[in-house]
């Protein structure tokens, strides 16, 4: 499969910019979609770059003519949005533009289509008190999913979804670095029991696109991208807190905190975001701490035959590091 030519998107995002290099060996036969080519590193040097927009489908017409394979990675970006699920940016680019893009794939007759999707594409498990929807970042995710999925289904095109578990591993990379500094440095209380939350190091999510996109273990369907076991976050904040007194003799304080109390909190976040503010905490983010991300679809690191290399235990004390340092 290596003799085929791929499109590339989403390549100056925090997992694109983590595969690229990973794809220097075919990186001569990849066009390079991208909305802005100044933001490309060398590792794009031997590509073919095609500057273009998902959400102007007229400026990435015929964007896969010639193209075997698609890896489409490209989502609305973190830094626009401030991590906010319900931008509406995430419909335009993710569910608009991917229904474009893959209206182009079809087109082209390409054979191969990699999604990059996400576990929060899953309707989540009711609550008490009521269903939580899905933000609209989920809710884009899934809606590009299923108009991929028709798309498959009438031309034969063979379509891989990767669902990604929320990324961890380095610091600025995924929420965790923001809720481990919080436990460190003792400005959280203890969390609420229940929270069980797949992870997956950026690494292992970059290596596993990278080797499906050369064809190693390829099958088409969809796939959890996940670690085995999942993180119980009460279990992490101890950790933490382990950690941190054995670095510096004091444990971080994480006094307990009634549910109600978290409950009230978390509606004044809500009222806080209602006004246009950015609360650390409203009642979607405490449903999260308090329930268990559902995880449909295989398992993709056993079905695709790739093995981890890297492990949240291993990242914690450089994630640690990075929030004691002096000055942060």
């Amino acid at each position: 499969m290596t003799a085929e030519r791929i499109l590339v998107t989403g390549a100056t995002g925090v997992l694109g910019r983590r595969v690229l290099p990973l794809l220097a060996p075919v990186m001569d036969r990849c066009r390079i979609l991208v909305r802005r080519p100044e933001r490309l590193g060398p590792e794009a040097a031997a590509a073919e770059i095609r500057q273009g927009d998902l959400t102007r489908p007229e400026s990435i017409r015929g964007c896969c003519e010639g193209i075997d394979t698609v890896l489409h990675m490209a989502s609305h970006s973190q830094a626009e949005n401030r991590g906010d699920e319900e931008h509406p940016g995430h419909w335009e680019v993710t569910a608009r533009g991917t229904e474009a893009l893959g209206a182009e794939a079809a087109r082209a007759g390409v054979r191969r289509f990699i999604f990059l999707s996400s576990i929060h594409a899953i309707a989540p498990a009711p609550q008490a008190g009521g269903v939580r929807a899905m933000s609209l970042y989920g809710r884009a995710k899934a809606a590009a999913e299923e108009r991929l999925d028709h798309l498959a289904r009438l031309t034969g095109m063979e379509l891989q979804i990767l669902r990604l578990s929320p990324l961890y591993g380095e610091p600025g990379v995924g929420r965790l670095p923001e809720l481990v500094c919080r436990i460190a440095r003792g400005r959280l209380p203890r969390l609420p029991a229940g929270g069980v939350r797949p992870m997956v190091h950026v690494a292992d999510a970059a290596a596993l696109v990278a080797a499906q996109v050369r064809g190693e273990g390829w099958r088409k369907g969809c796939f959890v991208v996940a670690e085995p076991g999942g993180v119980d976050l009460r279990a992490l904040q101890e950790e933490v807190r382990e950690r941190v007194l054995a670095r510096t003799g004091r444990r971080p304080p994480a006094p307990p905190v009634p549910l109600l109390a978290w409950r009230l909190l978390a509606r004044a976040g809500d009222l806080l975001a209602l006004a246009g503010g950015h609360p650390p905490l409203d009642s979607a983010m405490l449903a999260r701490l308090r329930s268990e991300l559902p995880r449909a679809g295989a398992d993709a690191f056993s079905s695709l035959g790739f093995r981890p290399q890297h492990s949240l235990s291993a990242a914690l004390d450089g994630l640690i590091e990075s929030c004691l340092e002096p000055g942060k």
